[in-house]
């Protein structure tokens, strides 16, 4: 029995001795070793067990029992070798567990101790748990006995306000009546119909509590009362708001405005805000048409403008919205605004549209209108329209401004509408009076719409006639390059442009665009190409016929000059580049950023792109005349000039005619001097733009003359360099009859002489091999606009 309590406390020991880290018998450990390997070879080095994670993947049962075997025939090894170690040496390990025995004494000491102390916090966790609910129920108790102490509270003060509404009624202070009234209302639903009301034990206040009434009246008017609290103040309210309204309306009559704003604070008072707004926004409406009407008999006399009455309409609701805001959100609630500014909208509908009538009359503006209408889109003679430009002219500016300021008037009620909507989102009952404008035959985008047409109308109208006029007492001064008519019909353009981009108007806008660029097209430009017919003629002029701008110019006739028509045509195109890019800047500051009109500005910089078609008209009109005159007037003298100018002249050089030629430079001088005589009548009458247009005709035609002319000519190697001397200087002279003052570039011009510079450096080559250096794969940025065919052409005159 003794050796097997030893077996198994042997493998405890063994921990113990580890843990106190006492060094092992090495001797048992080698011979447990030996033991084993002597048992090994014995066995015939048996099967050893496999490690833990392929024995949980193990499916076949004799595998598994294999090593179930060979698991236990390990365990049986290691406990042999296990019992000859502890019984080897015991004394070793009793003389390591005598430290540790001591320590038992004080576990058990200290688990006493704290069985005692786990007794001591369940007892006080148990009181604890106790009291709490104690508590809780000490809480709920005073919470309900402070709810009816409210109540209490509540009942006596509603049987006060009622007794006090009472006698303040029979005082007629109706002030008073109506605060004890807006108090009653505070009181909840559940207060004014208890039965409690009608128990006589209410009376006197709790607490001491003081009120307006003294106590002995209350209390005769309680104990003497048939009808409850709540009956009382029914009755009371219903009396109030027959006063109220009664009041109102004789304020309203007798225009009394302080009595009109304390009857709608007591609206308020009693409960019926709606009311009180609606008689008070009515109120102010009634000063709106009596102002209006008021404008309209003093304008008469014919001294006010409509678009000042309509300014001042616009105007005056603006006001009353901003200066009765706060006033009116504070008794009529946080939708109040909302309901008081779709009235005031309503409100100038009706009186814009007895506005616009009366406009109309006034001016006979439909009479107008029709007379234009009778004669048709394009009438050819204006004259017959018995309408005054003058009177037009002042419509035209009235009508921009009537919608300008009511643009601007509805962005501004818009802004305002959205803004009150967003309060009065959480009061549904001042929510729904939120439509009603603007849908009505009479309302003001309807006469809105109706008067932008008359606009348009009136103003092409107004348009072709002075264009008309312009056209009529053109004259030119001497010294200019263009006519007055430029001046006046772009003045008028750009005036009537920016009438209507003053509207706001993106759909007049449009109108007016597509309008004006017509009348342009019809009356202004067909007016400046008869004249050009009348100059020029559709006829090519032959080198016998008489050179008629030379004859013109000696006939002293500056009007049918056509060199004045094309630099009309030139300046009137940058005219009205410049007038739109003017008016989108002023678009731009109108409608700048953060502004509510970003959707128009858009809208209207699109229509203005509308005469950028018009401008490419006037460009091909003018391009188009431009190459008539040359055809006629300058490229039949090209060829002669070059022919002339070498008749004595060639490139096939000795070094003596190469320095003769140096030295006297006779065929540039040739050249230039009849050059300068063909171009001057043009350099000193047309503009920069026209003469460069020209330039670019005479330098294309010359390039491909003279090139056809050196085709045929012999060059030498000292020729060559004469030749690029005579390149250079010519197309210096070439260059400086259209830079020179006008800033224009001069690349296109250089562009068109390229093939000439590129014989030039083909004949200044010292061997047709070095071809090779600079064309082909060595040709590098260098582009040739000959092709090789041209190239050994080119080389075969060397």
């Amino acid at each position: 029995m003794t050796t097997t309590t030893d077996h198994r406390t042997a493998p405890h020991v063994a921990r113990l001795d580890t843990s106190a880290k006492e060094p092992v018998d090495t001797v048992a450990t080698e011979k447990a070793e030996a033991d084993l390997e002597i048992d090994g070879e014995e066995a015939a080095a048996p099967l050893q067990s496999l490690p833990l994670k392929d024995l949980m993947q193990l499916t076949d049962i004799e595998n598994i029992v294999q090593q179930l075997r060979i698991i236990q025939e390990e365990e049986s090894q290691l406990d042999n070798s296990l019992d000859a170690f502890l019984q080897e040496k015991p004394s070793r390990i009793k003389a390591a567990l005598q430290p540790i025995e001591p320590l038992g004494h004080a576990v058990v000491q200290l688990k006493s101790q704290a069985s005692v102390l786990a007794e001591r916090i369940h007892r006080t966790t148990h009181l604890a748990d106790r009291i709490s609910s104690k508590v809780r129920e000490l809480d709920l108790e005073q919470s309900n006995i402070q709810k009816t102490i409210q109540v209490v509270n509540d009942l006596q003060d509603l049987k006060q306000c009622a007794a006090g509404a009472k006698a303040a009624m029979d005082q007629h202070d109706y002030d008073q009546a109506a605060r004890f009234v807006s108090k009653y209302l505070g009181f909840d639903a559940s207060i004014k119909s208890s039965p409690i009301l009608e128990s006589p034990y209410l009376y006197p206040p709790l607490q001491g509590r003081d009120y307006s009434v003294p106590d002995e009246s209350v209390a005769t008017a309680n104990s003497t009362s048939q009808t409850s609290p709540a009956a009382t103040m029914k009755d009371i309210r219903s009396k109030l708001l027959a006063i109220f309204v009664e009041g109102f309306d004789g304020a309203m009559l007798k225009q009394e405005d302080a009595e009109i704003v304390k009857y709608f604070k007591w609206f308020s008072l009693i409960g019926e805000a709606p009311l009180g707004l609606d008689r008070y926004s009515s109120y102010l409406c009634s000063g709106i048409r009596r102002k209006c009407q008021d404008a309209i008999k003093s304008s008469l006399d014919g001294s006010s403008q409509f678009s000042d009455l309509l300014t001042f309409l616009f105007e005056s609701i603006a006001n009353i919205v901003d200066r009765q805001e706060t006033f009116i959100t504070q008794f009529g609630g946080p939708g109040a605004m909302l309901q008081i500014t779709n009235r005031l909208e309503r409100e100038a509908n009706v009186q814009s549209a007895i506005l616009f009538e009366q406009f109309f009359e006034k001016r006979q503006v439909q009479r107008k209108v029709q007379e234009v209408q009778k004669k048709g889109k394009f009438p050819l003679n204006l004259s017959d329209i018995n309408v005054e430009v003058r009177e037009v002219d002042l419509i035209l500016n009235e009508m921009a401004i009537a919608r300008q300021r009511a643009g601007l008037f509805k962005r501004f009620i818009e802004t305002r509408t959205q803004i009150y909507g967003e309060q009065a989102a959480t009061v549904p009952s001042q929510a729904s009076d939120q439509g009603g404008a603007g849908h009505s035959i009479g309302t003001l985008s309807q006469k809105l719409s109706n008067m932008m047409s008359a606009f348009q109308i009136l103003d092409e109208y107004f348009i072709r006639n002075r264009i008309e006029k312009a056209l009529k007492i053109d004259e030119y001064e001497t010294g200019s390059a263009i006519s007055t008519c430029v001046d006046d019909v772009f003045y008028i353009i750009r005036n009537c442009f920016s009438r209507v981009v003053s509207t706001h108007d993106a759909r007049a806008l449009g109108e007016f665009v597509k309008s004006t660029s017509h009348v342009i097209e019809m009356d202004y430009i067909t007016n400046l190409q008869k004249k050009l017919v009348n100059g020029l003629g559709s006829q090519v002029v032959g080198q016998n016929d008489k050179d008629r701008l030379g004859y013109m110019v000696r006939q002293r006739s500056p009007r049918k000059l056509p060199r004045i028509t094309l630099n009309n045509l030139d300046v009137s195109r940058d005219y009205l580049v410049k007038i739109m890019h003017e008016l989108e800047q002023q678009v731009d500051q109108t409608h700048g950023p953060g502004s509510s009109g970003s959707a128009d500005l858009e809208r209207m910089k699109k229509h203005m792109g509308g005469f950028v078609d018009c401008c490419n008209l006037f460009k091909t009109v003018l391009q188009t005349w431009i190459d008539n005159l040359f055809n006629q007037l300058v490229k039949p003298k090209i060829k002669p000039l070059l022919t002339d100018m070498y008749q004595t002249y060639r490139y096939n050089l000795t070094e003596d005619e190469y320095r003769s030629y140096d030295t006297s430079e006779e065929a540039q001088f040739k050249f230039q001097s009849a050059m300068s005589k063909l171009m001057q009548p043009f350099r000193s009458t047309l503009t920069a733009g026209n003469l460069n247009q020209l330039m670019t005709h005479v330098v294309e035609v010359l390039a491909k003359e003279w090139e056809r002319i050196l085709m045929n000519m012999k060059f030498t190697l000292l020729g060559g360099l004469r030749y690029e001397k005579d390149l250079r200087a010519i197309t210096a002279f070439l260059l400086a009859q259209t830079s020179a003052g006008s800033g224009i570039g001069n690349a296109p011009h250089r562009e068109k002489l390229s093939r000439l510079y590129q014989i030039s450096n083909l004949m200044n080559l010292e061997s047709p091999g070095e071809i090779y250096d600079c064309w082909g794969p060595k040709m590098g940025p260098m582009a040739w606009r000959m092709t090789g065919a041209e190239i050994r052409r080119v080389l075969s005159l060397r």
